[in-house]
């Protein structure tokens, strides 16, 4: 099954904007940046997912990809608003997850993996 995707020239700047700030974050030069991929609606998030997802899950790292559900979709299809603020967010926090698995090999622990990523999607409010 081909899983539809799309561009939006608006959120592939912000990504690179969220992967410069992220790389800067953990002191990080001369890397690979992952592919950001933008899933059209609900129904291509979960089947990419591989199950049915809350509303509140609106993205995921994995592979080198960075999987998102289009902001076009963020007001009917989840709970996040579309908002600058908010995708720049998000952005920022799967891009911690692509330096947290280049730095350690993989997404142990968890527990720190997913603290350094929430805790860097709160700093670009100064971004």
């Amino acid at each position: 099954m081909k899983l539809n995707s799309h561009k939006n020239d608006k959120v592939e700047v912000q990504f690179k904007e969220s992967l410069d700030f992220a790389a800067a974050f953990y002191d990080v030069k001369g890397y690979s940046p992952p592919k950001l991929v933008l899933l059209e609606d609900r129904e291509t998030f979960n089947i990419a997912k591989g199950y049915e997802t809350q509303d509140w899950m609106v993205g995921w790292y994995a592979a080198r990809f960075v999987f998102m559900l289009s902001p076009d979709k963020f007001d009917t299809e989840s709970s996040h608003p579309n908002s600058d603020e908010e995708i720049k967010r998000l952005l920022t926090h799967e891009a911690a997850h692509f330096f947290f698995n280049a730095f350690t090999g993989g997404d142990k622990p968890v527990w720190l993996n997913e603290g350094l990523s929430v805790y860097g999607k709160i700093l670009p409010k100064n971004m």
